[in-house]
């Protein structure tokens, strides 16, 4: 019954994950090149699961010299900006973790953690314009 319950939960998740990356390549002038929209998808995730009350994590990632945003929600990973990276071909990423990612951009043990829409507001006030959804989309409808 739990690996039913963890199909059902990833299902739904990949559809709406599905939701925001189509809308984020349109909203990028077609472009399926992600650099600079990852916190914008990822806070649109995060208020969808939110919505449905499945208790996401907004969760960043400082590495590099760069940062990185995505979700951590029931187990899985959520990150539908993968492909601003070259070695990452697929366009939504939901996988279980493992515990050993060994790709930086996904550690959770090394990621800041946000569980509440006010938590992540605060947060997004640190990031950059160009990254961030107040002004990304302000004139924009989302999915």
């Amino acid at each position: 019954m739990v690996i039913q319950f963890k199909k059902q939960i990833k299902a739904l998740i990949e559809i709406e994950a599905q939701k925001i990356r189509t809308w984020a390549v349109k909203a990028n002038n077609g472009s399926k090149n992600m650099t600079n929209w990852c916190v914008t998808c990822s806070y649109l995730i995060f208020k969808k699961l939110s919505k449905l009350n499945l208790e996401p994590e907004f969760c960043t990632v400082s590495f590099w010299g760069g940062s990185h945003a995505f979700i951590y929600c029931h187990g899985f990973i959520v990150d539908v900006t993968s492909t601003q990276f070259d070695r990452m071909r697929k366009k939504v990423v939901v996988m279980e973790n493992d515990g050993i990612h060994k790709k930086a951009f996904w550690n959770l043990a090394f990621a800041e953690r946000f569980k509440t829409i006010e938590a992540v507001e605060e947060h997004l006030k640190l990031w950059s314009p160009e990254c961030n959804p107040r002004t990304k989309f302000r004139f924009q409808k989302c999915c």
